[in-house]
């Protein structure tokens, strides 16, 4: 099999993905293809082998993994764990998602990611397979549970062959939690667009959330203000408006936003006007 291999242990998160797109399409160069079901090589090191262990631990909860796990001490500090997670889709956008939650997961156990390489494979994913509704409901309980991966590759695999939006609304809401902003964004705007007949208060609403953490406060209020008009009795729209009128010092407009937040029951609102000093 050709192994793909990249030393990443050393450089920042964004490199990282770049260096994604840069392994992916050597696959492709080599001749592998989208879909591919492919196993791959990771590396995860730490200064303490029981945060290893845990984080194998959590890891063979969500992926499947090769039992032959190899420990090795690269320092005097540092230990190291080799192992293989099986059965991973090969497509860019599922290879990004991966490194990122395999990134963010390390982090929360206290160790890093280092090195990983992809083994090709001649099984190509069937996507008659796909079941829009079991897919969704799959993903949904796998959220439930804490398995974001797996929930990803459900909600992606049902775009691949129908423009759902609570597909996408799922895809958008867990790039967010991984802090894809952006491509939280595109995913978000997917599931408004294919949700024209039907509104999706909700798009709207965590859309705007991810705007306002990129600064960009007025498209923030603007998809706020949309969600009102769809689902006018959420408090945390109006208090959402409110720190976003803050943000452009708009003191007036945020204290209007805040106090229909506190009729409508939000205490947040109530403990911000104090914080900020405003009546």
């Amino acid at each position: 099999m050709d192994k793909k291999y990249i030393e990443t242990n050393k450089i920042d998160f964004n490199t990282k993905i770049k260096l994604v797109f840069d392994v992916y399409d050597r696959m492709i160069n080599a001749g592998m293809f989208d879909y591919s079901i492919i196993n791959i090589d990771f590396t995860f090191f730490s200064n303490n082998k029981t945060k290893l262990n845990n984080l194998l631990d959590a890891l063979k909860q969500e992926f499947s993994i090769n039992d032959e796990v190899k420990y090795d001490k690269i320092s005097e500090n540092e230990n190291l764990i080799s192992l293989t997670i099986n059965d991973i889709i090969m497509s860019r956008d599922l290879l990004v998602s991966l490194i990122t939650y395999l990134f963010i997961f390390a982090q929360k156990h206290d160790c890093n990611i280092g090195d990983w390489g992809a083994f090709n494979s001649d099984v190509i994913y069937d996507k008659s397979l796909i079941q829009i509704e079991s897919f969704l409901n799959e993903g949904y309980d796998l959220c439930v549970k804490g398995f974001y991966y797996k929930a990803f590759v459900k909600f992606y695999l049902v775009t691949l062959v129908d423009d759902n939006p609570n597909a996408y609304y799922n895809l958008g809401c867990i790039k967010k939690g991984w802090r894809i902003v952006e491509g939280a964004i595109k995913s978000y705007n997917k599931a408004i667009e294919y949700s024209k007949n039907n509104p999706h208060p909700a798009a709207y609403m965590n859309r705007g959330v991810a705007y306002f953490d990129l600064g960009k406060y007025q498209e923030a209020i603007d998809d706020y203000k949309k969600a009102i008009e769809l689902a006018p009795n959420n408090p945390d729209l109006y208090l959402n408006i409110g720190n976003a009128y803050l943000a452009l010092k708009d003191n007036d407009s945020a204290v209007k936003y805040y106090n229909k937040a506190i009729k409508l029951g939000s205490k947040d609102a109530i403990k911000i006007k104090e914080l900020e000093g405003l009546e």
